[in-house]
C-alpha cells in the first residue's frame, strides 16, 4: 500500500498578529490535501480523505513572519567569494584571504602604521608573529623579504610592525597568536606552535580550492599550480607576496 496526496491548498492565516503575538501562536494557514490509500497489487484506492497536513507560516503586511509569537524576519546572506581581495579606506589598506575551506585571515594596517592580523575574527595581533610561525623567524630574514618595497620616503609600515612585535622566535609568536586566537586556554608552545601552523598549512584545516588559488596567482603574480597541497595551504611565500602588495598599495605603488 501507499499513500498520494494531491490538491494541495492553503488556508487564510488562522489568527491575526496580534493574537499570534499575543498567545505565541504562529502566523499562518492551514495546509489541507486530498489523502488516498492505494493498494499496491491492485491499485484500488481503499481510502479517501481531505486532511489537515499543517501550518504554512505567511509573511505578514509588514514583510514579517509570526513564528511562536515571535516576529521574525529573512536577511539574505551574501558571502564573499573564495580568494584574496584588498582594501583601502581612510588612507587605511588591508586585504582579507577567503578559503575555500579553513580560517579567514584579516590583515590590515592601523593609523600608528602597525599592520596587524586576525584570525577568524580573532583579537589582533602583528603580522609579523605569523610571518615567524610560518619560517620567517629572525627580524634580519624578514626584512631581507621587504629590501625594496620601501624607499628613504616611504612610510615603512614593516619597521613600525617588527617594533611592535614582542616576539622572538616561532614559538613565542606562536604563544602569542594562539592566546589571541583562543584566549583562556592554557597550551605549550610547541602545542601552539603544531596548531598555528596547521590552520595555514595543512589541508585538513586548510583547502585553499582551485577558485581562490587561481585569484591569489594572478593578484600577486605567483606561479603555483591550482591542484595538490602547494595550491590548496597558504604559506609563507602567499603572505610574503600579500604583504609586498599591501606595502606597496600603502605607498601608492599599485
Amino acid at each position: 500500500m501507499y499513500v498520494t496526496i494531491s490538491d494541495i491548498k492553503v488556508s487564510e492565516p488562522i489568527d491575526d498578529v496580534k493574537t499570534c503575538k499575543k498567545k505565541e501562536l504562529t502566523y499562518g494557514g492551514i495546509i489541507t490535501g486530498k489523502v488516498k490509500l492505494v493498494d499496491s497489487i491492485n491499485k484500488k484506492t481503499l481510502f479517501t480523505k481531505r486532511a489537515n497536513i499543517g501550518i504554512l507560516p505567511l509573511m505578514t503586511n509588514s514583510a514579517s513572519y509570526i513564528i511562536n509569537g515571535v516576529e521574525k524576519v529573512i536577511i539574505s546572506q551574501i558571502i564573499r567569494s573564495y580568494g584574496i581581495f584588498f582594501s583601502q579606506k581612510d588612507f587605511k589598506y588591508g586585504f582579507k584571504v577567503i578559503p575555500e575551506n579553513g580560517p579567514w585571515l584579516e590583515v590590515n594596517t592601523e593609523k600608528s602604521g602597525v599592520v596587524v592580523a586576525r584570525i577568524n575574527k580573532s583579537r589582533k595581533f602583528p603580522i609579523t608573529s605569523l610571518l615567524r610561525v610560518l619560517g620567517a623567524e629572525s627580524e634580519d630574514e624578514i626584512r631581507s623579504y621587504f629590501k625594496d618595497c620601501f624607499d628613504e620616503e616611504d612610510f615603512n609600515h614593516l619597521e613600525i610592525t617588527l617594533k611592535k612585535d614582542s616576539t622572538t622566535d616561532a614559538l613565542s609568536a606562536a604563544e602569542l597568536i594562539y592566546n589571541k586566537v583562543r584566549p583562556g586556554e592554557l597550551i605549550d608552545p610547541m602545542s601552539a606552535l603544531d596548531y598555528i601552523k596547521n590552520q595555514f598549512l595543512n589541508t585538513e584545516r586548510i583547502f585553499v580550492g582551485r577558485i581562490a588559488r587561481r585569484k591569489i596567482n594572478a593578484k600577486l603574480s605567483l606561479n603555483k599550480p591550482l591542484d595538490g597541497d602547494v595550491a590548496n595551504v597558504f604559506d609563507k611565500d602567499d603572505l610574503i607576496a600579500s604583504m609586498k602588495y599591501l606595502f606597496n598599495l600603502s605607498n601608492y605603488k599599485k
